[in-house]
């Protein structure tokens, strides 16, 4: 991989890695050729090409100023020159087929959504993938198919899966959302700035472009699979922060986790001592203070329906939900 390059240090003392550097803007001029052939908007194209500077920002944040790439991040620059990454607005997209260990079903009249976990997933105690060597397996999940219905163990939209099975009468519920579905793969650049409006507005400008540029794979839904979705980040941040606002608005759900997720994103390295690591940021602070005190780090997975993205705001995913358990609209539970 990119990360096992050899360093430079050698030949270019000042600036080990700043051919690497070199080689990421090379990627420029085949990407913008590239999009001129698909009619892609030449606002589209530069904001997609800010990711090398985004690069470049992080690699002089770790290394006092200096010029470069983190070797490790130079492979998603790759998405570029094809044509299959873009960003519109704050956040990048993909078409991709959906990854999550979930089914996704919306009622027919109500539009309530709500998901139910794949067969066979393992969860801890709270309800998240059980992190190697930290929690343990407590329940595995179930799921039936029969003759017009589906029952299965409750996804809650903060994120967690629940004990409880639910029964989802397919005459009355429809699957928006399995795995291997075609769906704008998100990803969240660096650089902040994720208020709610930007969120917004990225989300709802993506589909009408993909729509455009690839007709021939429509796409209904979004997810994203990330660290900024930790559930925990609601307490540990409050309800006021940009990041808490956004995650509020969609339908979390759990996936794999290291109990040290972002925290190279946040200092370039997992081995971070939390009484000298660097406390400049709200969320900086609050994931060190965090760790200081025993706890471990998660990522966690988001979906959201395109449909559904004009309430983007009112909390839509989880309004009607109790803070645990299952809500009465949803399938009575099996006998």
């Amino acid at each position: 991989g990119f990360n096992v390059w050899p360093s430079l240090t050698r030949d270019l003392p000042e600036a080990p890695d700043a051919l690497y550097l070199l080689l990421c803007l090379a990627a420029v001029p085949l990407t913008i050729d590239k999009h001129r052939e698909l009619g892609v908007d030449p606002e589209v194209t530069r904001d997609t090409m800010l990711e090398i500077k985004c690069f470049a920002w992080n690699y002089a944040d770790a290394h006092d100023g200096r010029v470069g790439i983190l070797k490790n991040q130079v492979f998603w620059l790759r998405n570029y020159p094809s044509a299959r990454l873009f960003r519109i607005g704050r956040f990048e997209y993909m078409i991709q087929p959906f990854r999550g260990k979930l089914r996704a079903y919306r009622h027919r009249d109500s539009g309530h959504v709500v998901a139910l976990s794949e067969d066979g997933v393992a969860f801890d105690e709270d309800g998240f993938i059980p992190i190697e060597g930290i929690t343990e397996a407590a329940f595995t999940a179930q799921l039936e198919e029969g003759e017009g219905f589906v029952v299965g163990n409750v996804i809650h939209p903060r994120g967690m899966a629940l004990r409880e099975r639910a029964r989802i009468d397919l005459s009355e519920w429809e699957c928006v959302l399995r795995p291997g579905d075609d769906t704008l793969d998100m990803h969240i650049p660096s650089g902040g700035g994720m208020t709610p409006g930007a969120c917004h507005d990225s989300l709802t400008r993506a589909f009408p472009f993909f729509a455009k540029t690839f007709p021939d794979r429509p796409v209904s839904t979004v997810s994203c699979f990330s660290w900024i979705y930790n559930p925990g980040f609601e307490r540990m941040l409050g309800g006021e922060a940009n990041l808490v606002k956004h995650l509020k608005e969609l339908y979390l759900f759990p996936i794999a986790s290291s109990g040290k997720d972002g925290l190279f994103f946040l200092f370039y390295s997992e081995d971070v001592d939390p009484k000298v690591a660097r406390r400049d940021t709200s969320i900086r602070r609050a994931m060190l203070d965090h760790i200081e005190a025993g706890g471990y780090l998660r990522s966690s997975g988001m979906f959201a329906l395109a449909d559904q993205l004009d309430r983007y705001g009112d909390q839509v995913y989880r309004r009607d939900w109790p803070a645990s358990g299952v809500p009465g609209w949803v399938g009575a539970p099996p006998a």
